[in-house]
């Protein structure tokens, strides 16, 4: 039983550094873009690496960076995303109320 826990662990290890290198690579970019004052660039290229995502994380210091070089970052990935998904999901019509009946 034991060998099994050590193989969930080192598997949990694993995916852990994997998302820690992702995350430094992220990092990277979006200083990268920041300091060409191109911050724009960094939304793009996540979105493009990213097509099919459902859910994009921004880690706090992304999005208070940004909005101390006065870009909104948050406002940026909820435009592209919006238009990308126009057609494709629409939000539930409201019931209709039913009307007060004369007396």
């Amino acid at each position: 039983m034991a060998d099994n826990y050590n193989a969930i662990l080192a598997d949990m290890v694993a995916v852990a550094r994997e998302a820690g290198a992702l995350t430094l690579e992220h990092f990277k970019r979006f200083r990268a873009a920041l300091g060409a004052g191109k911050p724009q660039d960094f939304v793009d290229d996540a979105l493009a690496a990213a097509p099919a995502a459902d859910f994009i994380y921004l880690d706090w210091r992304i999005v208070t960076y940004s909005a101390d070089a006065g870009f909104d970052i948050v406002a940026a990935f909820t435009r592209r995303a919006s238009a990308s998904m126009r057609g494709r999901c629409r939000p539930p019509m409201p019931k209709p109320r039913p009307s007060p009946s004369a007396s």
